[in-house]
């Protein structure tokens, strides 16, 4: 049997275990067959011969005191030798008989022996299909250990590029290194920065403060279009020094804007770089509020330049052309729109303090 092929094995396995079960099958009829169909018989015949031997002889010694049953004695004699050779050629089949169950029962031996056989190898057959499995498992984990092999000794310039490698990552956590703390040392400038920009906050807060009143001045003061003129002359000088202080807050946000593009290299310094990160969300936080601050001062920045554009036209033109006074409902109006535009001013700001 070639244990090569597994599916060959597969399939004779279940043709000899039906081959096995047809010779026990065979094995058992005939077993039976012999009992059922001649042994049993031939005792019954027996026994039925033994009975009439038995009732013969009864009769015979009953029929011993009588001389008239001479002839019938003569004629049961010749019937018992008639049964006797019957006997005989009886006992001779039944010889056969049971030399022929021994026969059978030694053949079914033999039967059960090779069906024993036959199962140790049906046994030994998955055995061998079992050591093919594993043969072949073998062959492939050794064509993988060769690529394995191979690929190892493919990977010494890999090694090699991987050091490289290493080192030049080394150089570069040392840059990082470097550059952590020279951002470090740029946070702590700033912070100082941003400490004394926030310390000037309460001087715009007072220096709207004063534009309120001379808002509520120029209010009283509304026939004097000239002095209010100065007045907003000076109104100008303040709104450019509160500029100046968000032109200095524009150049922190850039610094910020700067700091943000280097997060990703902070993230990894530790404690130090987190206080910072906070520091620069307080900044971002108040950018905001800055802008609404700018943007609330640039409608008086227009409205400044055109009073002064007015002023210098009116001057320009007071020899040849009269001056048309404004009206005070005007000037009232005018006056309102800057208190409730410094108003505006005052109420961005104050959150920044």
């Amino acid at each position: 049997m070639d244990s090569s092929d597994p599916q060959k094995n597969e399939y004779a396995s279940p043709l000899m275990l039906s081959a096995r079960s047809k010779l026990m099958i065979v094995g058992i009829g005939l077993v039976a067959a012999v009992y059922f169909g001649f042994i049993e018989p031939a005792k019954q015949h027996m026994a039925a011969l033994e009975k009439q031997c038995g009732q013969l002889t009864q009769i015979v010694k009953q029929m011993q005191g009588h001389e008239t049953a001479a002839a019938k004695g003569l004629q049961l004699i010749e019937v018992l030798d008639r049964q006797g050779n019957k006997l005989a050629e009886a006992e001779i089949s039944l010889n056969k008989l049971i030399a022929m169950r021994e026969r059978l029962v030694q053949e079914s031996q033999e039967v059960v022996e090779a069906i024993s056989t036959l199962e140790r190898l049906h046994t030994v057959q998955h055995k061998v299909v079992g050591y093919n499995k594993t043969l072949v498992q073998l062959t492939d984990t050794f064509a993988e250990m060769d690529e394995v092999a191979s690929a190892l000794a493919d990977s010494n310039d890999v090694a090699l590029q991987a050091k490289r490698s290493l080192k030049s990552l080394s150089d570069m956590q040392t840059e990082m290194v470097h550059g952590i703390t020279a951002v470090s040392e740029q946070l702590t400038a700033l912070e100082n920065k941003i400490q004394s920009r926030v310390s000037k906050l309460p001087e715009a807060e007072q220096t709207l403060a004063q534009l309120d009143e001379l808002c509520q001045q120029l209010n009283s003061e509304s026939t004097n279009v000239v002095t209010a003129t100065r007045k907003l002359a000076g109104l100008a000088q303040l709104k450019n020094d509160v500029l100046d202080h968000s032109v200095r807050l524009s150049e922190a946000q850039e610094l910020m804007n700067s700091i943000w593009d280097l997060q990703d290299g902070l993230l990894r310094s530790g404690q130090t770089i987190k206080a910072a990160q906070k520091m620069v969300v307080e900044v971002m936080l108040m950018e905001p509020a800055v802008d609404q601050a700018v943007a609330a001062l640039k409608p008086m920045r227009d409205f400044y330049r055109i009073s002064r554009r007015e002023a210098v036209q009116a001057e320009a033109g007071a020899p040849q052309k009269p001056t048309t006074a404004r009206s005070p409902t005007q000037n009232t109006q005018a006056q309102g729109t800057w208190a409730e535009v410094l108003k505006v001013a005052v109420t961005m700001l104050l959150p920044l303090g």
